[in-house]
């Protein structure tokens, strides 16, 4: 198995993993039309995604969506993809990166605090503000 991850503006890509790692039954497309999107590939085949948005007028990067395809999760494929755009968010000349997972989302999270990052309170709530964890780290 070889994997490799690379920036990609193949949002279509991104899309079809999103639908099958959060198991879409409907067209329910992840919004991609701001932000950086990365893929890891295992040889020609997508299996892993994420993406990060600069948010110019706060001075931070907002991690944005990571979907792990099933038979690929356990491989650290979240963190290397959390690592790659904690790098990028460095070349913004950004200092702080946030982002939030669902309450239920322990993998996430575990992954989130494994690479340094801390739960805090947003002035404003953008998630679900009743089932949302928020996260922030300096880079």
């Amino acid at each position: 198995m070889k994997l490799r991850i690379r920036q990609t503006k193949d949002v279509n890509a991104v899309h079809a993993l999103d639908a099958t790692v959060f198991n879409y039954k409907e067209h329910h497309p992840v919004n991609t039309d701001e932000g950086v999107w990365w893929i890891v590939y295992d040889g020609k085949t997508p299996v892993a995604y994420a993406g990060a948005v600069f948010l110019k007028e706060k001075s931070r990067v907002y991690l944005c969506r990571a979907g792990v395809l099933p038979e690929y999760r356990g491989l650290g494929l979240q963190k290397a993809l959390i690592r790659k755009r904690l790098l990028w968010a460095k070349s913004c000349g950004v200092s702080t990166v946030i982002t939030y997972t669902d309450l239920d989302n322990v993998f996430s999270s575990n992954n989130l605090i494994a690479s340094g990052f801390k739960l805090y309170k947003p002035d404003l709530p953008w998630g679900n503000s009743d089932d949302a964890l928020y996260w922030t780290r300096k880079v």
